[in-house]
């Protein structure tokens, strides 16, 4: 299983598409805090910062959830195009060393990259602006790191698509056809899908306020409910055992078809 990771690793490095995908998504976010940008000035507003971005990571957090997707799915099923699977297989390896020798390097680059992206917008407007006050550093840092529960589960989501599916395209566009019916369908559990849970958790509620010099501030709801960080980590751990253990077991079944 170690050199399937090991070539499953030099493969990613040189992989043009791959990368393709990594800094495309990150123009859209760069696009997205010019837009904000060029807004506040036309409006002639002040309060731009770093920790303004931050807070409003889920206006851009869409562009990553189909990042993970395109970018999970693709590292898991490209082999398939060229039944470079089926070979291992049949040179010797066991379905299961096949199946985690892909699903380990996928999950792992796809929550790196997701989480360069994430930092991006914040980190280049910081350079620009400074910090500010809206949240702090800490508080930003805590919705990243409940964001990583999700990132895996709609990384193993994926390879759960990729593998019943088994072919590239099809995988990709079950994953962004599920991603979008998220936001059609009215559900009372916003964890229910990937992409409204994933607003949920960088979604800082927030409210204008106007001083007696007529100048506004907008306040942030920092805190998140107890409750809401339990359902959220242990629903996303959940989800993704589940879709390893089934994408694993589809795996072993269908390998040598």
């Amino acid at each position: 299983m170690k050199n399937i990771i090991k070539a499953q690793l030099y493969q990613i490095k040189r992989d043009k598409a791959l990368w393709i995908m990594f800094f495309g998504i990150a123009l859209l976010n760069l696009s997205g805090m010019m837009n904000y940008i060029i807004k506040w000035n036309m409006d002639k507003r002040e309060g731009l910062s770093g920790s303004f971005f931050a807070a409003n990571t889920s206006d851009m957090g869409m562009y990553c959830t189909v990042y993970i997707i395109l970018a999970a799915v693709y590292m898991m099923g490209r082999d398939y195009m060229d039944k470079t699977v089926n070979e291992e297989v049949l040179y010797g390896y066991s379905g299961k060393h096949v199946f985690l020798g892909r699903a380990l390097p996928a999950l792992s680059v796809t929550l790196i990259t997701t989480i360069l992206l994430i930092f991006l917008v914040p980190v280049c407007s910081t350079m620009i602006y400074g910090w500010g006050k809206e949240i702090t550093v800490a508080e930003f840092m805590f919705r990243v790191f409940l964001y990583i529960f999700l990132i895996l589960r709609i990384s193993c989501e994926a390879i759960l698509l990729t593998v019943a599916c088994r072919k590239l395209y099809v995988a990709c566009a079950a994953g962004l056809i599920l991603y979008e019916a998220g936001y059609f369908i009215d559900v009372k559990n916003e964890y229910v899908f990937a992409g409204t849970a994933g607003r949920t958790i960088f979604d800082f509620e927030s409210w204008i306020i106007y001083h007696i010099n007529g100048k506004p501030e907008i306040l942030y709801e920092k805190i998140l409910p107890e409750s809401t960080i339990f359902i959220f980590i242990a629903s996303s751990i959940l989800i993704s055992i589940m879709c390893l253990l089934l994408a694993g077991r589809f795996f072993e079944i269908s390998d040598m078809d």
